[in-house]
């Protein structure tokens, strides 16, 4: 009787390669409350730099965790800790699928930035080095899609699996309508509706620590 010999062969995963844009409307809007929070609670804050400055300066930040989100080269800019919640890498793994995104453009820094960080630091938030996003951990941010819903853009996934923090890094997000078809032959049908965009981004940015709360 003849004996097969099988012998084990890695076999490359399935890859796919996502672009994804920042939402510059919803970080405006996240921005604008931040700043707006900033100024109401400590009003001297506009002897040293302009609410614009201070809005420019969140954007700033936001910015900067997206881009670290996304892969980019290691970045050493200094932020505002609280928006450490919200740095994970934006990779992920569904069906026996990588899905891999590309990497943002690096952001331009605000000349008033270093201002805005003392300011920070004389009013007792916390600033300090992003954490480091490892590139080979796994979100469930690229499964949440944006739909319409009587003409609010809501968030909504494959699965009831996705927590706050990725809700809120995928409503910062643009996908393109190319990319997104891309997600949807991996991921399937869209299941689950969370939540208003504009609502959920309102809520999260007037609970962040800017003020005397």
């Amino acid at each position: 009787m003849n004996t097969l010999n099988y012998v084990a062969t890695k076999m490359p995963s399935n890859g796919v390669e996502v672009q994804v844009e920042i939402c510059e409307e919803a970080v405006a809007s996240v921005s604008n409350a931040l700043a707006v929070g900033l100024v109401l609670s400590n009003r001297t804050v506009t002897q040293f730099m302009s609410a614009e400055e201070i809005e420019e300066s969140f954007a700033y930040a936001l910015r900067i965790v997206l881009y670290q989100n996304s892969g980019a080269r290691p970045c050493f800019e200094t932020i505002p800790t609280f928006l450490s919640d919200i740095m994970m890498s934006l990779n992920m793994t569904t069906r026996g699928v990588r899905i891999l995104c590309k990497s943002l453009d690096e952001p331009k820094r605000p000349h008033s930035y270093g201002t805005f960080l003392n300011v920070l630091t004389s009013l007792g938030i916390p600033v300090g080095k992003g954490l480091k996003v490892d590139p080979y951990k796994t979100t469930n941010v690229l499964e949440i899609f944006v739909v319409n819903v009587n003409g609010a853009p809501s968030l909504a996934a494959a699965d009831d699996k996705v927590t706050v923090e990725e809700l809120i890094v995928r409503a910062l997000l643009e996908v393109s309508e190319e990319e997104t078809d891309k997600l949807r032959r991996v991921v399937g049908n869209i299941e689950y509706l969370y939540v208003s965009r504009d609502e959920l981004l309102r809520q999260w940015a007037c609970t962040l620590p800017v003020g005397k709360r």
